[in-house]
């Protein structure tokens, strides 16, 4: 029941600067993997961690998981399928794939969304192109001693 003020969801934190800089998104994530692993070390699986339940003190920068409302006690063989009660986008491939998933790696791709999310606006008119991905350093990157090695030409 506790709201502090000032506040907000970290999703309308998000909203509000979808250009955050990567020091704010260090200090919230930080505080996101703490709170889960809190949960986690108390024998709690939240079952539902999204940039909603969270809430951001606006002036500090805290933190606070809510909305316990999907959680279960932590079991180590596991959960069915159809227990995951967390949001589509934040769903882990094997909650899909497979009968049964698991509390910690479920928690650490949600985090992981939960990065993406603060670290990229999302925003499909500034998603690059196909020409610019290919130009880019990371997918040229050893490119040249790859063809060397290879013989191969992947410009195709």
């Amino acid at each position: 029941m506790e709201f502090p003020e000032p506040c907000e969801s970290l999703l309308d934190f998000i909203l509000r600067d979808p250009e955050l800089d990567e020091t704010t998104a260090r200090v919230i994530m930080r505080q996101a993997v703490l709170a889960v692993q809190h949960c986690i070390e108390h024998g709690v699986f939240h079952n539902d961690v999204h940039a909603q339940n969270f809430l951001v003190k606006t002036n500090t920068l805290e933190l606070k998981l809510i909305d316990f409302g999907c959680g279960q006690l932590l079991s180590a063989d596991g959960y069915e399928r159809k227990i995951y009660r967390g949001l589509l986008d934040y769903c882990p491939p094997e909650v899909l794939t497979e009968s049964r998933f698991h509390a910690v790696p479920t928690n650490v791709w949600a985090l992981g969304v939960l990065l993406y999310e603060m670290m990229n606006a999302c925003s499909p008119t500034k998603r690059p192109t196909l020409e610019q991905m290919l130009q880019h350093e990371w997918i040229r990157n050893d490119l040249e001693k790859f063809r060397r090695s290879s013989g191969d030409s992947l410009d195709q």
